[in-house]
């Protein structure tokens, strides 16, 4: 799970344990060039309510209304291979393997712009023992070195 501050008092985390990114995913023949945020208003980007990625338009100064927006990734993806839209939010990740799963050519695809990257972590349950969560820390250190 992404580490955000609004996260922050409702898990005890363990980590980092990767990263991800956050951001916009076009076809490669739309040939869309993003040089700042505010050219991503051109367009017509689909996202998922409630996510991070979402979160980060807003704060880049999107309003709902300018989005696409539906609760269901493989959905988004698809209006996205047809054409009805003219970009995806989310995590890259996510969509490179969903994409793959659908059979779809990754070589078709581009980020066309990052909007964040992340830390992952594992969240815990706020009543798990501390200690536990101190030594898996601890634990992960060493094997991360």
């Amino acid at each position: 799970m992404a580490r955000l501050p609004e996260r922050e008092a409702l898990f005890r985390w363990v980590g980092p344990i990767g990263k991800m990114t956050l951001g916009v995913i076009a076809k490669k023949s739309r040939h869309m060039i993003i040089s700042t945020p505010d050219a991503l208003h051109n367009y017509k980007i689909a996202t998922i309510p409630g996510t991070s990625t979402e979160k980060a338009l807003f704060d880049i100064g999107f309003r709902a209304e300018e989005l696409d927006r539906f609760a269901n990734l493989s959905s988004q993806l698809k209006k996205l291979k047809e054409n009805r839209v003219d970009a995806i939010a989310f995590s890259v990740e996510a969509v490179w393997q969903l994409l793959q799963e659908m059979e779809s050519d990754l070589s078709e695809y581009e980020v066309i712009y990052v909007l964040k990257e992340r830390d992952l972590y594992f969240a815990f349950s706020k009543e798990t023992n501390a200690k536990l969560i101190a030594e898996l820390n601890e634990t992960l250190k060493t094997q991360l070195k």
